[in-house]
């Protein structure tokens, strides 16, 4: 800002800045005019160094034609371009900003600037500011009521008037539209107070007169976003919006684009770009995601935008509530079940299956259910309740087993009024499997009381079950059979870390394997796996991130790994295992998987390229395609944020990134790339 002054930017004209501090308001009005530029060096800079002693900063440069916002580009214009396309006559702009002056105390608005339509504009981004400055300043259950007092106070009412704006003039409307649209463009710094300057005003307006008003306003400003995205010249002029409160402002008055063709292509062109939907190797930003998930779950642009291409990057993210509320959205904007609702809730109930997040999968499916998730429900429930009762086997919770089996009774019993003849057999499947965990740990006296209340006969044998173990050894990939030694332990300190990692590259070679095991309660990953074809380390993400030694070591070791072009880092359906990655916490400035994932392939993207005909399969099933045996996933619900990891638990690990170099070697036996 000070090299702008010196540089002599600002505008000869005067400008008029309002300043807010707390319990106090003012109106300054600086001349920036020749006689500054003209002074000697010397006396400029003291001239504007007292100048910047009492202007803040924001105010000041939010009212210069030169101020820019995060991409540059001037706030004056932008929003000086969206009400020159909303073709609004300078009377009703007259008048709006006469509203916003008032409310600012300005005696003359016009002496803003002379041209009306930027009169208002200049006068928007001044009040815009006190309610940034009125949110910054307080805080908590003060800070909803001193902003509500501030929209009450706007529009000549009381904040307590459940008619606020039924009797409002489109002057008024224009008024708020135009500051909403201020504090939307304002810089990423003061996010958080323009968001919760807006939020003030769902709880003030119920209903709303001239509502063709509010959807010309926000039709526009979506055209004009999505044609500034859409053009690809580098002098174009982008506008960067947070869609959290332009969402805020249509759920408020609730707007949306189902009969507004042009809006619903902006916003389909808006939600594609931020979502990636074109670029499959890229992946979105969190914050942006969640922006615009609830944009279009509000604006419902579903006739031009099918919701399953929305749903996947949102769980990807761990966006659950926002795919859940495009289902929602979609099912409001129908009538009845059609293909478009099935489709989306199939989408989310099997996205959060694959991503094993059970617990929300049976939510979904249950939640959804006569909406499409009827076809995921016994499923979801099942898968729910054996990862639940694995838990609570491991930790001595027995009475709460009962429960869970209750809650498979119950489904199948929904499923069988329904017609879904072949849900019988969940009862038993579910009972024979907690028997069998309850053996496999030791818990025979449990697992007899349980079989006797079900009716199930239950003999403990330990020669039938070390017999079942051995048919198992034969059916499934074993360690002993395909690495040496013991199960590897988990990796918990940076020197650690980098002695495993020396001993991987150095055996690996050309090609190594990943996976990444998680929790449901938990945000990121749990542990990774790394193998080659010799050997395999466990690596723990949560001990390592959270010291800055621990990020470095995982940054010169994983991270230089996956981002090197160099490397094959194969992983199976990868993009969940990326994301947790990424999403876990890190000490420190920048994330350790921050360089990139260059070095990443997909080996079931590879798979399918080869054989077209194989629809829908996992890891178990190419290795029984590909490597003779299947893929053992008995431990898969395991409590990996547990310590110390089992035997069974590390064996398990190792081998799932193991099989996934196995699988590669398999389809590429002739790659030879060595990385140092």
């Amino acid at each position: 800002m000070r090299r702008q002054l010196l540089g002599g930017t600002l505008r000869a004209q005067p400008v008029l800045i309002h300043l807010f501090t707390p319990g106090r308001a003012f109106l300054l009005q600086v001349k920036l005019c020749s006689h500054a530029r003209q002074a000697p060096k010397q006396h400029r800079v003291a001239y504007i160094s007292k100048v910047m002693d009492v202007i803040p900063s924001s105010s000041l440069s939010a009212v210069t034609e030169n101020c820019v916002n995060r991409d540059g580009v001037s706030a004056l214009a932008k929003i000086d371009d969206i009400l020159l396309h909303c073709r609004m006559d300078d009377a009703l702009l007259l008048k709006s900003s006469a509203i916003v002056a008032n409310f600012l105390r300005i005696k003359e608005p016009s002496t803003i600037n002379s041209s009306v339509r930027r009169n208002l504009v200049e006068a928007s981004i001044l009040a815009a500011d006190k309610f940034r400055t009125t949110a910054s300043s307080t805080t908590g259950l003060d800070s909803r009521r001193a902003l509500k007092h501030l929209w009450g106070e706007l529009l000549g009412k009381s904040e307590d008037d459940d008619d606020i704006m039924v009797n409002s003039s489109i002057p008024d409307i224009l008024a708020l539209l135009s500051i909403a649209l201020a504090l939307a463009i304002g810089s990423e710094t003061e996010q958080a107070q323009n968001r919760a300057a807006t939020s003030a005003i769902s709880s003030i307006v119920r209903h709303v007169s001239h509502p063709e008003i509010v959807q010309s306003f926000i039709n526009t400003l979506l055209i004009r976003c999505s044609i500034s995205k859409d053009n690809n010249d580098v002098e174009s002029d982008p506008l960067t919006i947070d869609w959290h409160i332009v969402t805020c402002l249509a759920r408020v008055f609730q707007v949306d684009v189902i009969h507004h063709r042009e809006a619903a292509l902006a916003t389909s062109s808006i939600v594609r770009q931020a979502l990636h939907l074109d670029d499959d190797e890229r992946m979105p930003d969190k914050t942006q995601a969640t922006a615009v998930l609830a944009l279009a779950a509000q604006l419902k642009p579903w006739e031009v935008l099918h919701p399953v291409l929305t749903i996947k990057p949102a769980i990807l993210l761990d966006l659950y509530h926002g795919a859940e509320r495009i289902c929602v959205s979609v099912i409001e904007l129908e009538a009845k079940p059609n293909d478009k609702i099935i489709e989306a809730v199939h989408a989310l109930v099997s996205a959060a299956i694959e991503a094993r997040t059970y617990r929300r999968a049976d939510t979904f499916a249950t939640k959804f259910y006569e909406n499409g998730g009827r076809c995921y429900f016994l499923k979801a429930r099942l898968l729910h309740a054996r990862s639940t009762i694995a838990k609570l086997v491991r930790r001595g919770a027995f009475p709460v087993i009962e429960k869970q089996i209750d809650r498979i009774d119950k489904a199948v019993a929904r499923t069988l009024e329904d017609g879904v003849e072949e849900s019988g057999e969940a009862k038993d499947e579910i009972r024979s499997f907690t028997l069998n965990q309850l053996g496999e740990a030791g818990n025979i006296e449990t697992a007899h009381r349980l079989a006797t209340i079900w009716g199930v006969k239950y003999v403990y044998n330990e020669a039938a079950i070390e017999a079942a173990k051995q048919v198992r050894k034969k059916k499934y990939i074993q360690w002993e059979n395909v690495l040496s030694g013991h199960p590897p332990d988990l990796v918990s300190t940076p020197a650690a870390l980098l002695d495993a990692f020396r001993s991987l590259t150095a055996r690996g070679g050309d090609r190594f394997g990943f996976d990444v095991e998680w929790s449901e309660d938990t945000e990121g990953a749990d542990i990774l796996q790394l193998a080659s074809l010799q050997t395999a380390i466990l690596v723990d993400v949560p001990a390592l991130s959270k010291t800055q030694e621990g990020v470095e070591a995982l940054t010169a070791t994983v991270g230089k790994l996956f981002a090197s072009p160099l490397a094959t880092v194969v992983g199976f359906s990868c993009r969940q295992d990326i994301s947790k990655l990424r999403s876990s916490r890190c000490t420190g400035g920048n994330h350790w998987l921050d360089a990139g994932i260059d070095g990443v392939v997909d080996i079931q993207r590879l798979i399918t390229e080869r054989e077209p005909k194989l629809k829908q399969f996992g890891l178990s099933r190419a290795c029984q395609l590909y490597l003779n045996k299947p893929l053992d996933k008995s431990e898969q619900c395991s409590l990996w944020k547990n310590r110390p990891l089992t035997k069974q638990q590390r064996i398990y690990a190792a081998l799932d990134a193991w099989v996934c170099v196995a699988l590669h070697q398999k389809l590429f036996p002739n790659l030879k790339r060595k990385i140092s």
